[in-house]
C-alpha cells in the first residue's frame, strides 16, 4: 500500500466514525472553532460556549441510557478533554481526564483501548498523550 492508500484509508474510517455519531460530529466542529477562540469576537466565543453547553446535554443524556459506556462516548470524552485544554479549561479538561480514566477502569481498564476499533482506539491514545497518561 502506498501512502496515499493509507492516508485514504485513514481518512474514509474517520468519517465513517465521526458521520454515525453526533456527538462526535459536533465536538469536531467544536475543535475547530476553537482554535480561534482567543483571537474571535465575544459574540463569536459566545456561539461557541452556547454549543459545548448543547454537547455536554447531549452526553449527559446519553450517559444516562447506556449501562456500559460506547466506544463513541469513551472517545467523546476524550474529545471533550482535548477541546477544554484547547479553549484554556485547564479544570474542565483534567475533569474529563478523570471522566475518561473511570470509563476505562468501568470497562475494564486500559486496555480496552487495544480492544476498540481502529482508528478510535489511535485517536484516543493521541488525546491522551496530548493530556499526560492516565494514572490507571
Amino acid at each position: 500500500m502506498t501512502l496515499a492508500e493509507v492516508s485514504n484509508v485513514l481518512l474514509q474510517a474517520t468519517v465513517d466514525i465521526i458521520a454515525s455519531d453526533e456527538i462526535l460530529l459536533m465536538w469536531y466542529l467544536v475543535a475547530n472553532e476553537s482554535i480561534k477562540f482567543q483571537q474571535c469576537l465575544p459574540e463569536s466565543q459566545l456561539l461557541i460556549l452556547v454549543r459545548r453547553n448543547y454537547i455536554y446535554s447531549l452526553m449527559r443524556t446519553r450517559l444516562r441510557s447506556q449501562t456500559i459506556p460506547s466506544n463513541q462516548f469513551i472517545y467523546a470524552v476524550a474529545l471533550a478533554a482535548s477541546v477544554e485544554r484547547k479553549l484554556g479549561n485547564t479544570v474542565s479538561s483534567e475533569y474529563h481526564r478523570g471522566g475518561l480514566c473511570n470509563l476505562f477502569l468501568i470497562r475494564g481498564g486500559i486496555k480496552t483501548i487495544s480492544e476498540m476499533p481502529f482508528p478510535q482506539s489511535s485517536m484516543i491514545v493521541n488525546v491522551l498523550i496530548e493530556l499526560g497518561l492516565p494514572e490507571l
